[in-house]
């Protein structure tokens, strides 16, 4: 990406040092949340549970006070990877659908169990009332990209809303962008303008930033087979050289061991 249209730093634009735009933080970026599954096979002990347990065992903010990693957290990368032996699982398509364990806060323990609040709703009132981001329609014919007719939004994940609150022309950003996906990209990737949101803004910060790889290439050969250096192949990198150095014996793709 040689030029950038829209992230433009310098006396000529209206930022003059790196900054993150709401319409990617409040938006676009958020396209994942659309991605997470409900249950993941995490390892042997856990074969298929809640997403939520994955905030455990990555610390959930940290691990404090000299507390020892549980074994039983120690993840399956086989799972969450290609290239590691087993076929890993795959995420959710990126559209206006979402899982119903996404929430934030609640404590579904206590008595009477306290319901959070859905993430999806979250997203919505933070582009609108809060960050007050543009509708989709705006966004998109600002970027002279493709709009989305009333009826392609009112139809698939999430097409009953459009209908029944009447926002099929004056679409929150957020969700725009994910039936923008789902209609343009049949929710492989981002359509076109979720798509130039997200790489601009990526490649603009690594461009104005002087010890990123864009402008202080690496020159370490890492070893691959096509020519490219993957998490796998960082994963199966380690797994030959288990039991030496700091390595456990166990490996690091599977240490639990298959089901």
């Amino acid at each position: 990406m040689e030029k950038l249209y829209f992230y433009k730093i310098g006396p000529c634009a209206l930022a003059t040092q790196a900054f993150i735009p709401l319409e990617f933080s409040g938006a676009a970026y958020r396209f994942g949340h659309s991605m997470v599954r409900s249950q993941y096979r995490f390892n042997r002990v856990f074969p298929a549970d809640d997403f939520r347990l994955a905030f455990t065992f990555t610390g959930d903010g940290g691990f404090r006070g000299g507390l020892r990693y549980p074994t039983n957290w120690l993840l399956d990368g086989s799972a969450f990877f290609p290239g590691l032996g087993v076929e890993p699982q795959m995420a959710n398509a990126i559209d206006a659908s979402m899982s119903d364990q996404l929430m934030i806060g609640g404590d579904p323990a206590a008595t009477p169990p306290v319901k959070g609040v859905a993430l999806a709703r979250l997203n919505l009132l933070r582009g609108s009332p809060h960050y007050k981001l543009p509708i989709g329609q705006a966004v998109a014919a600002r970027m002279s990209k493709p709009l989305l007719t009333k009826t392609q939004l009112e139809s698939g994940t999430g097409g009953a809303v459009v209908k029944k609150f009447n926002i099929g022309r004056h679409t929150p950003l957020w969700f725009y962008l994910l039936k923008e996906a789902e209609i343009k990209a049949g929710g492989e990737h981002l359509g076109p303008a979720g798509a130039a949101i997200v790489a601009e803004v990526f490649v603009g910060l690594l461009k104005d930033d002087p010890e990123s790889l864009l402008n202080n290439p690496p020159t370490t050969v890492l070893p691959s087979i096509d020519g490219k250096f993957k998490i796998n192949d960082l994963f199966n990198f380690v797994e030959k050289h288990k039991g030496q150095s700091n390595i456990p014996a166990a490996g690091v793709i599977n240490p639990l061991g298959l089901p």
